[in-house]
């Protein structure tokens, strides 16, 4: 099901409006903090730069554009679509809706992105390209509930066993930032998550 910019945007605040962040180290300014096993990433959302470890982003309008690990990274909202490339490949995804939930497909960074997000967590994979640390690429698939205290926690697997995963979006971000606009920056930290270097030799 295609949807109008308008319907989209209901959805996405559907979809993130019960996010929260209660990560016991809440950094200084608003973030997205991603954990997966023992590590932990964490993007510092300041608008317009968005800031990681692996991660040095603007976001200008609807234009996400930067580096993602040794490579750049350029994609543009319009509409129901994200079209640009990454550093490993092309970004063609497409916005539906399945529900309550939106769904994201196409490429990312080179790779297949089949996720599913809403009230009840994220569901889905997406490929984890290359980044400064590592040469492999790997699909890094993700099964989160939403807890009763607004943060998403579950498990996801790059490579090996699924480690134990949480999700935390800071309230701060969705006041900067368009439902979109978030969703796909959160796409571009999944593509790019924290590895637990003691689980995952990669």
């Amino acid at each position: 099901m295609r949807l109008t910019r308008r319907a989209l945007d209901s959805v996405f605040v559907l979809m993130l409006g019960a996010v929260g962040c209660a990560h016991s180290q809440k950094p200084p300014s608003p973030g997205i903090a991603l954990q997966r096993g023992g590590a932990w990433s964490t993007l510092s959302v300041q608008l317009p730069q968005i800031t990681g470890p692996n991660m040095n982003l603007t976001l200008d309008g609807n234009e996400l554009r930067g580096f993602v690990g040794a490579g750049a990274l350029s994609v543009k909202l319009a509409g129901d679509r994200a079209d640009g490339y990454g550093p490993s490949g092309p970004v063609n995804v497409t916005f539906g809706r399945q529900g309550q939930d939106v769904s994201i497909d196409g490429m990312w960074n080179g790779g297949p992105i089949h996720l599913r997000v809403g009230p009840d967590g994220v569901h889905g994979s997406v490929i984890r390209r290359a980044s400064l640390r590592t040469t492999a690429s790997s699909s890094c698939s993700y099964n989160l509930q939403e807890r009763s205290d607004s943060v998403m926690t579950g498990t996801s697997t790059c490579i090996g066993m699924p480690l134990s995963t949480r999700l935390e979006i800071d309230p701060r971000v969705r006041e900067q930032m368009t439902a979109p606009q978030l969703t796909l920056l959160l796409v571009a930290a999944l593509g790019s998550p924290p590895i637990d270097v003691q689980s995952e030799r990669i």
